[in-house]
């Protein structure tokens, strides 16, 4: 007879278990769960069937007040804690990615808010008409409820004066360009300081 079929398998094994802390037979925990008298005891010492159905499972775990996963073979609890698993790390991911889009939609709408109060149009309402944009729509940009659209960011660009980039990414991309900047005149000033008299052969 295969392990399988063998009361030493972990299921067979702890089934049997049961029944002896609870002092009672396999065959009236047959009955207890709706089945005929020689069920469990074909199952544990016959291995028909050769695993149990999950509705059987889910019966047992009833009657024994204990998790069905104690009544699972190694390899399907195996396969349901990786699919656990992965169910989570899924589950984390798209929290992770809706709080990030809502980080990004609030940082939008503050630099909206901002470019709009520094325009010739601060009111909300001039703003959007300005922009030709419908006023319940903008209302939506600027409460972070959506993302603009680029023909949105290209009119309110044109509205307030401020740039795609800024509207885009923020006070961040001034401070890079600016960093940039000061690395060329940085260079420059290397260069300059190094050859004052720029390259002699050019002097004569």
């Amino acid at each position: 007879m295969s392990d399988a079929r063998s009361p030493s398998d972990p299921v067979r094994r702890r089934l049997l278990a049961l029944v002896f802390e609870h002092r009672t037979s396999l065959a009236a925990v047959s009955r207890g769960i709706g089945r005929n008298h020689a069920y469990l005891h074909q199952f544990v010492y016959r291995g028909i069937p050769r695993r149990l159905p999950e509705l059987i499972r889910q019966a047992l775990a009833e009657h024994f007040h204990i998790d069905e996963s104690e009544l699972l073979v190694p390899d399907e609890r195996q396969r349901r804690e990786k699919q656990a698993t992965r169910v989570d790390s899924e589950q984390e991911s798209a929290a992770s990615r809706t709080e990030t889009r809502a980080k990004l939609l609030n940082s939008f709408a503050a630099r909206l808010a901002v470019a709009r109060a520094e325009s010739p149009h601060a009111v909300p309402s001039s703003f959007a008409a300005a922009t030709g944009i419908q006023p319940s729509r903008y209302s939506e940009l600027e409460d972070g409820e959506d993302d603009p659209t680029l023909d949105e960011l290209d009119r309110i660009a044109h509205a307030s004066g401020k740039s795609l980039d800024w509207l885009i990414r923020g006070d961040d991309v001034d401070a890079r360009r600016r960093d940039v900047v000061a690395d060329d005149h940085g260079d420059d000033a290397k260069q300059a300081s190094a050859d004052p008299l720029g390259d002699p052969s050019r002097s004569h």
